[in-house]
């Protein structure tokens, strides 16, 4: 081989090693640029669970407090239903009572107004007689005067 061949693969080879240099520094650069991906990815990663876990813990306690709620409401409208109940019951024992009472001053009437009847009836009677043995009495006089 010739000297300038000689230099020639000499200058290659340099340019070469210069290369393979930049090849190991970029693998280098391209390993530390992975692991910093792994790196995020796993902090990512952690975060998301950790949201994920205070999310899920959130919505457990917010549906214990709807699910709290609930019964607390549920158990305002049974009681609201008993209340109504009993005063129903209330009023409606009111009604019969005052029907009763009804009833009584119905009777009362009716047996006053029938005794009534029976006065104003034997009082008739009793004037009427009278009426007649008036004019009887009367008829009488003129006839035999």
């Amino acid at each position: 081989m010739s000297v300038v061949e000689t230099e020639k693969l000499s200058k290659m080879e340099g340019r070469i090693e210069e290369l393979s240099k930049r090849v190991d520094d970029l693998k280098g650069d391209i390993n530390s640029l992975r692991n910093e991906v792994i790196a995020t990815r796993n902090e990512l990663n952690s975060r998301i669970d950790s949201i994920n876990n205070s999310l899920n813990n959130r919505i457990d306690s917010l549906r214990n407090e709807m699910r709290n709620e609930i019964s607390g409401l549920r158990r305002e409208i049974n009681d609201l239903r008993n209340e109504m109940n009993n005063r129903i019951n209330s009023l409606e024992n009111r009604i019969g009572s005052l029907d009763n009472r009804i009833n009584s001053l119905e009777n009362r009437i009716e047996n006053r107004i029938n005794g009534l009847d029976r006065k104003l009836d034997s009082r008739f009677l009793t004037l009427f007689t009278i009426q007649i043995s008036m004019w009887v009495t009367i008829i009488l006089t003129i006839l035999f005067r």
